[in-house]
C-alpha cells in the first residue's frame, strides 16, 4: 500500500500501515527456515530506502534468486508496488488465513482512540456510554 493520495494524486508525506498478505498454500509450501528467509527479505526490503519500484523489484528478484525461490517477474513487481515508497510504516505480513507471519514496527497513518473520561465513583464505567 502506498501512502493514500492527496487532491493532487502525489502521497502524502503521512506513512500508513502496511499490510502483505501472503498465500497459505504459498506458505504452507515453505520449509520453516525458507519462511524465516523469505520475510527477512520482505522486511529488509520495506524499510530500505530504494530509488524507485523498478530498483527495489530488482533487489527483490535477486534476492529471490539467491534464496533458490524464484518468482515470476510480475509477482516481484506487485510486491515491490506494495513495499515501495512508506518505509517508515507499520508493516505487517500475514497469510490468506489471517495468520500474522512478521510484524516491523512503524508509523501509522490511522489516529490513535483517544481515550474517554471516566466516572470517578465507578472507574471500571466510562462516563458517556
Amino acid at each position: 500500500m502506498h501512502a493514500d493520495p492527496s487532491p493532487s494524486g502525489r502521497p502524502t508525506d503521512l506513512p500508513t500501515g502496511r499490510v502483505l498478505v501472503l498465500d497459505e498454500r504459498f506458505v504452507a509450501s515453505l520449509e520453516d527456515a525458507q519462511l524465516r528467509q523469505y520475510l527477512s527479505v520482505l522486511t529488509r526490503a520495506a524499510s530500505g530506502a530504494h530509488e524507485d519500484v523498478d530498483e527495489l523489484t530488482k533487489v527483490l528478484s535477486e534476492e529471490f534468486d539467491r534464496l533458490e525461490m524464484p518468482m515470476p517477474p510480475v509477482q516481484v513487481k506487485m510486491i515491490a508496488e506494495q513495499l515501495f515508497g512508506v518505509q517508515d510504516a507499520r508493516l505487517d505480513i500475514v497469510t490468506t488465513g489471517g495468520d500474522v507471519l512478521a510484524q516491523q514496527d512503524g508509523v501509522s497513518g490511522v489516529p490513535e482512540r483517544p481515550g474517554s473520561a471516566g466516572d470517578p465513583e465507578h472507574p471500571d464505567r466510562p462516563f458517556i456510554s
